[in-house]
């Protein structure tokens, strides 16, 4: 799963097998990206300047993370943007190049990241950070529990074929675990809240594409980091 969703294992083509006994340990995943972005904050670097220290974080999660999560946003958000559908929507969705809708989304998911983690960082709320790194890598398991369209051909079915509502289960056991391990309670259940919701938008959109794949993914995760973020800091964690 390292491998997988990030930089720290071997890349490399996983097969349904794999994925479906990984599927339940994306959350510990999004842990330890947590755990290594706040470590050389908790080491004391940059100790006093939390809008550097967050800034730092927002690139290194990108980079660790191969920017595919922001590129997930950027896909969707040139398709979105528009209001294209039907085979034009994923036309879109499958073009390499970066438009100003796709642009835009990267820069305001950024913006977000930064802004929310300087509060928590300055109150060297690790606990918060991690958790809300956990609360991410769940999102696109509890996506696909709720969303009622088709994968599309491709990545997307491994992940269709690898899914269950045990595995779903499982991996919410582990995020809650981390969160309740060094994150605030409100933080923690504003955040889980938070995250909910922010899968509306990627539900509806899927509607209007009549299909998913790993780009909405990706997405989710994105979208619920921030809400987890946002929870936290929300409640002064």
């Amino acid at each position: 799963m390292l491998g997988f969703l990030t930089r720290l294992g071997p890349a490399a083509i996983i097969d349904r097998p794999t994925l479906s006994a990984g599927l339940p340990y994306f959350p510990l995943v999004g842990a330890l990206l947590g755990l290594l972005a706040c470590a050389p904050w908790a080491a004391g670097l940059f100790a006093g300047q939390p809008w550097i220290q967050a800034w730092i974080t927002a690139v290194l999660l990108a980079w660790l993370t191969r920017f595919l999560h922001l590129d997930a946003i950027c896909d969707l958000c040139d398709a979105a943007g528009p209001a294209a559908s039907g085979e034009r929507f994923w036309e879109i969705v499958k073009d390499s190049r970066a438009g100003a809708f796709g642009a835009a989304g990267i820069a305001l998911v950024l913006a977000g990241q930064i802004v929310l983690l300087e509060p928590l960082l300055a109150k060297r709320a690790y606990g918060a950070v991690i958790h809300a790194l956990a609360l991410g890598r769940l999102a696109p398991l509890a996506f696909m529990a709720m969303a009622n369209v088709p994968f599309r051909p491709g990545l997307g079915q491994i992940f269709a074929e690898a899914f269950s509502l045990g595995r779903l289960a499982a991996a919410a056991a582990l995020t809650l675990a981390v969160g309740l391990a060094g994150a605030a309670p409100a933080g923690l259940a504003l955040g889980w809240v938070l995250a909910g919701l922010s899968l509306i938008p990627l539900l509806r959109l899927s509607r209007r594409a009549k299909a998913i794949n790993g780009d909405f993914l990706g997405a989710a995760i994105v979208l619920a980091e921030l809400a987890g973020l946002l929870g936290a800091a929300a409640a002064g964690s």
